[in-house]
C-alpha cells in the first residue's frame, strides 16, 4: 500500500471512530440543602459541561435559615441560571407546606417530576425524554422510598410503590429513547431497592442517587452503574452514557466526580451575599430569655402539647445548641428541619421504655405531661415517630403542625410565661 494511501486509509479509519464516539452527559447534584455559597464553588465546575442534562435530585434547601425564609426560591433561581433540566424532590422537601412546592413548580424552568408520590393532590410525572444531538434518554425519576412509611399517617401523601411505578414509566418511554436511566432520591446503599427495580427494567443502563449524603463515582448494581453525588455541594458526578453512532445502541456509561474550585461564581456568590444581607436582621429579636436547656426543653414540649392538644408531648433535640437569650436564628440552630407534629395513641410502658432507651450521642430528650394508665395521646415529631421501633408501629396521625414554627408562635404569643409557672 502507498503511503499517500495509508493516510487516506488511518484518516478514514480515524473519522469512522470518532464518529462511533457519540455520548450524552449528566451532570448531577443532590442534597444541597441550602448552602449557596459551596454551591457558589461548585457552579464555575457545572458550567463546564453546558451540553450535559443537569438533575439535582432533591432535599435541595431545608437545613439553611436564609434560604428557607424565602420557601426555597433562591436555589430555584440558581438553577434556572445554570440550566438545569429536571429536579426530583427529596423526603426534606416535603416537610414544607405544598404551596412552596407549587411556587418552585411555577418558578422552576426545567421539569419537576415526583416519581412514585402525590402530596395534597401535586403530582406531576416520573417519566421525562431528555434529547442531545441525535439521542433520546428516558429519565425515570422516583422521590424517596422512606416516605412509604408515612402512608397510614399522613393523609395528604399518596405514596405508589416504587418498582410499579419504575414499570409503568418504563412502559412509557419504550419505543421514545435510546437508553433508559433512573434517577431520584434513593441511597444507592439501598441495594434492594435498587436491584430490584433493575431487575423488573433490565433496560436501565445507569442509576443515580441521593439521600445518604455519601458521593460515589462509580458502582455496578445488575450490570448498571450506579452513581451518587455528594452532600452541601461537596461534589456533583459527570455520568457520560455513549452510543455507537452507525447502529444508535448504547454501549457503555462512565462517570467521575465533579469537585468544586477555587474560584467562586461571582453572580451566585454576590446572590448569597446579598441574601445574608437582607435577612440579618431576621430572626435577631430575643424571643425569650432561659434559665438552662432543661427549662426551654419543657417549654418547649408543653407548648408542643398545648398547641395539638395532648396528653403528653416529647420533644429532641441537641443540648449544646441552646442560648439563653432564644431568637429565631437560634431556633434554628436547634430545630433546622419542618418536622411536623404526630399524635400517637400509647401507653406508659411503651413511653417509659422509648424514654429510657434513647440514649444518643448529642440528643437529649425533654417532656411535658404525665404518661397515664391506658392508651393516652403523645406528641412528638415525625421525624421521631417514623425513626422509632418502639412508636411507628403505633397508631398515629401527622398534623398540620410545624415543629419548630409552632414552638416560635408560642415564644411570640408570649405562651411562656404561664408556663414558667410549672
Amino acid at each position: 500500500m502507498k503511503f499517500g494511501t495509508k493516510i487516506i486509509f488511518l484518516t478514514l479509519l480515524l473519522w469512522s471512530i470518532w464518529l462511533c464516539g457519540g455520548e450524552v452527559s449528566f451532570v448531577v447534584t443532590a442534597d444541597l440543602h441550602g448552602r449557596l455559597d459551596k454551591l457558589a464553588l461548585l457552579a464555575p465546575e457545572i458550567k463546564r459541561y453546558p451540553e450535559a442534562v443537569k438533575v439535582d435530585l432533591g432535599d435541595f434547601f431545608q437545613g439553611n435559615f436564609e434560604v428557607i425564609s424565602r420557601n426555597g426560591m433562591p436555589v430555584i433561581e440558581v438553577f434556572n441560571d445554570l440550566n438545569y433540566d429536571i429536579l426530583i424532590p427529596g423526603n426534606h422537601d416535603l416537610e414544607h407546606p405544598v404551596r412552596g412546592i407549587s411556587g418552585w413548580h411555577k418558578l422552576f424552568r426545567g421539569k419537576i417530576l415526583t416519581g412514585q408520590w402525590e402530596l395534597s393532590g401535586f403530582a406531576t410525572s416520573a417519566a421525562t425524554v431528555v434529547t442531545r444531538g441525535q439521542y433520546r434518554i428516558g429519565v425515570i425519576a422516583l422521590g424517596d422510598v422512606g416516605l412509604k412509611k408515612r402512608r397510614r399517617c399522613w393523609d395528604e401523601l399518596v405514596y405508589r410503590d416504587e418498582v410499579q411505578t419504575a414499570c409503568q414509566a418504563a412502559d412509557f418511554l419504550r419505543g421514545k429513547c435510546d437508553a433508559m436511566v433512573l434517577m431520584g432520591h434513593i441511597s444507592t446503599g439501598n441495594y434492594p431497592v435498587i436491584s430490584a427495580i433493575l431487575k423488573a427494567v433490565p433496560e436501565i443502563v445507569a442509576v443515580a442517587g441521593a439521600h445518604s449524603h455519601r458521593h460515589l463515582p462509580g458502582g455496578i448494581i445488575r450490570n448498571a452503574l450506579v452513581v451518587q453525588p455528594g452532600a452541601y455541594a461537596e461534589s456533583a458526578v459527570l455520568l457520560k452514557l455513549h452510543f455507537d453512532d452507525r447502529t444508535g445502541k448504547f454501549t457503555h456509561a462512565v462517570s467521575k466526580l465533579i469537585l468544586p474550585g477555587k474560584s467562586a461564581d461571582k453572580k451566585l456568590l454576590d446572590n448569597w451575599e446579598k441574601l445574608q444581607e437582607q435577612c440579618a436582621a431576621e430572626g435577631k429579636t430575643v424571643l425569650a430569655e432561659f434559665r438552662n436547656v432543661e427549662q426551654f426543653g419543657r417549654i418547649c414540649a408543653r407548648i408542643v402539647r398545648q398547641a395539638v392538644g395532648a396528653q403528653m408531648a416529647i420533644v429532641c433535640f441537641d443540648p449544646g445548641r441552646f442560648q439563653p437569650l432564644m431568637n429565631s436564628r437560634g431556633l434554628f440552630r436547634i430545630f433546622p428541619y419542618g418536622n411536623r407534629i404526630t399524635l400517637v395513641k400509647a401507653d406508659k410502658m411503651v413511653v417509659d421504655k422509648f424514654l429510657k432507651k434513647r440514649k444518643r450521642k448529642n440528643e437529649k430528650f425533654f417532656v411535658s405531661g404525665n404518661a397515664v394508665d391506658g392508651v393516652f395521646t403523645l406528641a412528638v415529631s415525625d421525624y421521631i415517630f417514623l425513626r422509632e421501633p418502639l412508636l411507628r408501629h403505633l397508631p398515629g396521625k401527622i398534623t398540620p403542625f410545624f415543629e419548630r414554627q409552632t414552638i416560635e408562635s408560642g415564644f411570640s404569643t408570649g405562651k411562656t410565661g404561664e408556663i414558667r409557672a410549672e
